[in-house]
């Protein structure tokens, strides 16, 4: 899944900016690690973000609704320059 491998990457990210992690050891730092994605988590999902296929599918939606304005536009003006 690309969201868990970017989160992955930010806490790795995160974790390698602390001086001490490598000297805390590997029980240690996979619990800092924890940590770090719990909060990134956190942080990304209070930005009320959507995924890359949720936007995908409204841009789809957007798309078939302006088409189908254009084409009821068009009827409209049709049958107004019947009526004239």
């Amino acid at each position: 899944m690309a969201n868990k491998n970017l989160l992955d990457d930010i806490s790795d990210k995160v974790a390698s900016l602390l001086p001490k992690a490598e000297a805390l050891g590997s029980e240690m730092k996979g619990e800092l690690t924890a940590k770090i994605q719990s909060a990134v988590k956190s942080s990304l999902e209070s930005l009320d973000v959507v995924t890359r296929e949720e936007f995908d599918a409204q841009a789809a939606m957007l798309a078939r609704a302006e088409a189908r304005v254009a084409d009821l536009e068009a009827r409209v003006a049709a049958l107004i320059e019947k009526e004239t």
